[in-house]
């Protein structure tokens, strides 16, 4: 379930797989999303997956271009009981509390180093079978390119892109 009432950049074509992969997640799983604006995505997260999903959404939620962008967040995602925020840069400023991760989603700075940062801390809380994710592989991010070329070769898996989109997975 999306709500496309909540602004957000996610078009409905990408809501559609976001529903797909978080109703794939086992019963008490984690998902964990980085950059999650005004809660577009993290509204279609938590309404998609079985109510007992955790899903931790972080992002520092400031925006010279948009006041108020915490506080619409919250908003938006009012009655998603299952949402943890931590707020703040990550991973240096969040205390994500270890919980293991069933789905990672990055759509945070889209640049490095924070992007590989962030890989590099929550990669130790990866379950054994995971799913990698993010968007905006696109040509106007090119460290998002090299990032999932380089997670494809370490995993040694193929990366699954998603037309009309810009979103890309691994499962591992």
């Amino acid at each position: 379930m999306y709500d496309l009432n909540i602004p957000g950049h996610m078009r409905e074509a990408g809501l559609k797989i976001i529903e797909s992969w978080s109703q794939s997640v086992p019963k008490n799983g984690v998902i964990v999303e980085l950059g999650s604006h005004q809660g577009r995505s993290a509204y279609c997260w938590s309404k998609s997956c079985d109510p007992s999903v955790k899903i931790y959404c972080i992002d520092k939620f400031e925006n010279t271009k948009i006041p108020n962008i915490y506080e619409n967040f919250k908003r938006n995602i009012k009655d998603c009981d299952n949402i943890i925020v931590l707020k703040g840069v990550s991973p240096k400023n969040i205390n994500y509390p270890g919980d293991l991760i069933d789905i990672f989603f990055m759509d945070a700075a889209h640049t490095n180093p924070n992007d590989i940062q962030n890989f590099n801390y929550f990669q130790k809380f990866f379950k054994k079978s995971f799913m990698l994710c993010g968007d905006d592989h696109s040509k106007y991010f090119p460290d998002v390119i090299e990032n999932v070329k380089y997670f494809s070769s370490l995993y040694n898996k193929e990366v699954q892109f998603y037309p009309g989109t810009s979103l890309w997975s691994i499962k591992v």
